[in-house]
């Protein structure tokens, strides 16, 4: 279960709106299937920290991060030009080195964060395919995302090969998998079925399986 927190208090509701923050931990404090999601922009990378504490005090799972990741209609106070992204990919390595349990990111996703450009070598923009609500295909989840600068969660875990070599991160974000008998296998058990099935339908007819994203 993921839940978006970009902050502490004033950040996060500066961003999200007032009150947020406080309905959020309202809502789920206690909660250990719950994941943070944390979007670092220019503005709240130095964040971090606080927020894995925040986990820990609530008793989430731990927190994944996406990078702000700009769009082609024009410039944005959040993005991430060369230098700050070079601070935000450092602070993700310093609270790593703190926190190794509570932030679920293996340190071959921080590298991959490293490098803002990865077309051509992204499996989910260059292999899946993405439609709208309108099934209109698209490249990316994002709408009109600008891939030269990608900061996505679901492109540093790459393949399902690529998430098989870091299974302790990836098995604390799958909880439980189900299936549609409606069973529900939890622990090492589901996450390895979970990978099964992820690296199955990789290889259906045509080498790509069809993926419907969120706009």
């Amino acid at each position: 279960m993921f839940v978006s927190i970009d902050g502490g208090r004033a950040v996060n509701d500066s961003i999200r709106g007032a009150g947020v923050f406080d309905r959020v931990l309202a809502n789920y404090s206690g909660d250990d299937r719950v994941v943070i999601n944390m979007v670092l922009s220019a503005e709240n990378f130095l964040e971090l920290e606080t927020v894995v504490r925040l986990s820990r005090l609530h008793k989430f799972r731990g927190v994944v991060c996406n990078l702000y990741t700009p769009r082609n209609d024009g410039p944005n106070p959040m993005d991430l030009p060369p230098p700050a992204r070079a601070a935000v990919v450092a602070e993700l390595r310093r609270v790593k080195r703190l926190y190794p349990g509570d932030l679920l990111l293996s340190q071959a996703m921080i590298d991959w964060y490293a490098v803002a450009d990865h077309r051509g070598h992204c499996y989910w923009g260059d292999e899946a395919v993405h439609y709208d609500v309108s099934w209109q295909r698209r490249r990316c989840f994002s709408f009109n995302a600008d891939c030269a600068n990608c900061g996505c969660l679901a492109g540093s875990m790459q393949s399902p090969m690529q998430m098989l070599k870091h299974p302790a991160e990836m098995r604390a974000l799958i909880y439980e998998v189900g299936d549609p008998m409606g069973r529900v296998e939890t622990g090492w058990s589901g996450f390895a079925r979970h990978c099964l099935l992820s690296l199955w339908s990789s290889f259906l007819p045509g080498g790509k399986a069809p993926r419907k994203s969120k706009p």
